[in-house]
């Protein structure tokens, strides 16, 4: 990046008439960039976000809570990774870029830059946890306690147009079963199913992840037709296409089978993962909230108390299954099961 260009994000109080770029002969300025971006991402909104990062940095000083350096590089060359596969690879993702005139370097440091307030946010949260014996007890119930059959699908849709005949509906719905036939067969030949939920799976949800549900059990929110399919497989094995009923033909891998324990023999587990698993949203909107309540926030020296007015987050929501006062945050629970999406055969 041009050091004109960082100095926007170092040295904002700089000559506002200064211009930074030209569009066909026309001049933009500091004080044009500045207020453009204030107009397009709203004021109200920046300046809420900024006084929750705060919060969340000032409680992370007051716990003595870092941010190690290895966990922004990990995670930032992850999502550069998944960038790449989703670009077509390195060199293509760096062409895209390129093209904007950003380069790879410029990308990985803004990428680290953005990482920082998230992994303090996600520090703070989890050091706000309480795990409580009901915590303990929920979390039991949503995983241990039943046998767990890690999956991933590929899903091939057949709705049809409003107003279709129903020549059309049925030539649509052999198509799609067609297709789930010769990616179940071409993964048994050796395909990896990852690569074709990547390139071929409907379901905008877990395509990108390689078609990943996560851990189907008897009380996972799907379809029971699809959890029949499911529960017959041996880990490794593929299914033949089978029709969801809400629309849609999916193959499935069952790549392991986790047997159930018993609650004495599964509590210390579950406590390390309780205390461990990255926040939930509402878990950290909750968190917001007892930040918030303890805070003394001004807005241009004046106590700015309308944060519902100003968050449009804060909205309905409820601090209920948070302390008001400085304490421990109840974890949330996770969502058993599958990712919800369009093709996944999901209960809403």
């Amino acid at each position: 990046m041009k050091p004109e260009l960082r100095d926007l994000e170092t040295a904002p109080w700089g000559d506002p008439t200064r211009v930074v770029a030209e569009v066909n002969g026309k001049p933009i300025t500091r004080g044009d960039f500045y207020a453009r971006v204030l107009r397009q991402l709203g004021t109200s909104r920046i300046l809420s976000g900024v006084i929750k990062e705060e919060l969340f940095f000032q409680e992370a000083e007051r716990k003595g809570i870092q941010v190690p350096p290895e966990e922004i590089e990990a995670r930032v060359d992850r999502l550069l990774l998944e960038m790449e596969k989703e670009m077509g690879g390195q060199e293509p993702m760096a062409e895209i870029y390129r093209r904007e005139g950003i380069t790879i370097a410029d990308l990985r440091r803004d990428l680290e830059r953005e990482m920082y307030p998230q992994l303090v946010t996600m520090l703070v949260t989890k050091s706000m946890r309480r795990i409580d014996e009901a915590a303990i007890r929920q979390y039991y119930q949503e995983t241990y306690k039943h046998t767990r059959y890690v999956t991933r699908h590929i899903a091939y849709g057949f709705l049809p147009q409003p107003g279709a005949a129903e020549g059309d509906t049925n030539r649509l719905k052999l198509e799609a079963y067609n297709r789930a036939s010769r990616a179940s067969d071409r993964i048994r030949k050796g395909s990896s199913f990852e690569t074709l939920a990547r390139a071929e799976s409907e379901d905008s949800v877990t395509n990108q992840s390689g078609g990943f549900l996560g851990a189907i059990h008897e009380e996972s929110p799907m379809e029971p037709a699809l959890k029949k399919v499911i529960f017959a497989l041996r880990p490794g094995e593929v299914s033949e296409p089978v029709e969801n009923p809400s629309g849609g033909y999916h193959i499935f891998q069952v790549t392991e089978i986790i047997p159930g324990e018993s609650f004495a023999d599964a509590e210390e587990k579950i406590r390390k993962e309780v205390a461990e698993r990255e926040p939930t949203l509402e878990e950290i909107e909750a968190a917001v909230s007892v930040l918030r309540e303890r805070a003394q926030v001004k807005l241009m020296g004046e106590p700015w108390t309308e944060w519902g007015a100003n968050d449009p987050g804060a909205r309905g929501r409820k601090p209920a299954a948070m302390e008001p006062s400085p304490g421990p945050v109840p974890s949330s629970s996770p969502a058993p099961g599958p990712a919800s999406g369009p093709q996944t055969g999901t209960e809403p």
